[in-house]
């Protein structure tokens, strides 16, 4: 899409930056707003043959304006001031689904015409790769966030409870259990569970492993404007549970099981129902 200026790859921003400046081969430039460093906003800036500014926009979701307690102040401040302006002044906006498009275009009072949506795809490396090892562990994946749109406490909250029918399945989780964040969940109830392994960060490959050999998949987010880890687990031949929220339904359409993001006994219901289906692959 660049023909079209339009730069949908993803730039690693450090802890202490909000913004930072790119350019491209062709001396175009790109404004990085950066909430989440792992995934900025894109603004693309550039001077067309009369000399006049032309800007177009990748905007991810509005997580920031929906669960403003998991952001700091400075960025919050920042983007209250900047981005009605940007959108304002937007010749286009790119965002990756249907319901950000529609948050988007309500929450700023955008027309929907302004809006092209281009689905997030997740990165080559993500293939399935078999480890005889891991497959024969039995375990749940879950991967951990700070963010409180991130819901993780049902995931542990539903895997205690399906232990006493089925003793012999584990629950991975992959995150920074020690950010300062991490706090707004209380985990200390389940570090002394022998059933489950808080594995901290891992590398790609490790990642890729895990996704790989786990009998599925647990994202219980109550907001995503997109949702990358549900796609990156099913490129690696993850099965996904997932919660029916925001974008989910969207983007993983029939290819999930699904529960309410405040249901524990659907998710441990799940857990249940795939018993056969773990004993009969594993």
């Amino acid at each position: 899409e660049k023909e079209q200026g339009i730069m949908l790859s993803y730039s690693k921003m450090k802890d202490d930056k909000l913004f930072k400046l790119e350019k491209n081969i062709k001396n175009e430039i790109y404004l990085l707003l950066s909430g989440d460093k792992s995934f900025p906003q894109y603004v693309y800036i550039k001077l067309d043959s009369n000399s006049s500014i032309k800007i177009e926009m990748l905007f991810h979701d509005i997580t920031y304006e929906r669960y403003p307690d998991t952001f700091s102040w400075k960025f919050l401040l920042a983007y209250k001031i900047l981005v009605p302006q940007i959108c304002k002044n937007a010749k286009h906006i790119i965002t990756v689904s249907n319901f950000s498009r529609k948050e988007i275009a309500s929450y700023y009072n955008i027309p929907l015409a302004k809006f092209t949506v281009i689905y997030n795809a997740a990165g080559d490396m993500f293939k399935n790769i078999p480890d005889i090892e891991k497959k024969n562990e039995k375990y749940f994946l879950a991967v951990s966030s700070v963010k409180a749109n991130k819901n993780f406490a049902l995931v542990l909250q539903a895997f205690s409870k399906v232990q006493e029918s089925c003793k012999d399945v584990r629950l991975y989780v992959i995150g920074d259990c020690k950010d300062k964040n991490f706090s707004l969940i209380d985990i200390g109830d389940y570090l002394d569970n022998s059933s489950i392994t808080f594995l901290g960060r891992v590398s790609d490959y490790d990642l890729i492993k895990y996704y790989s050999n786990a009998i599925g998949f647990v994202f219980p987010s109550l907001y995503e404007g997109f949702g990358i880890p549900v796609i990156e687990a099913q490129s690696c031949g993850c099965p996904v549970l997932s919660s029916n929220s925001s974008s989910l339904p969207e983007v993983l359409s029939d290819s999930a099981l699904f529960f309410e993001p405040d249901d524990v006994d659907r998710l441990t219901g799940l857990y249940n129902d795939l018993k056969p289906f773990i004993f009969r692959i594993h």
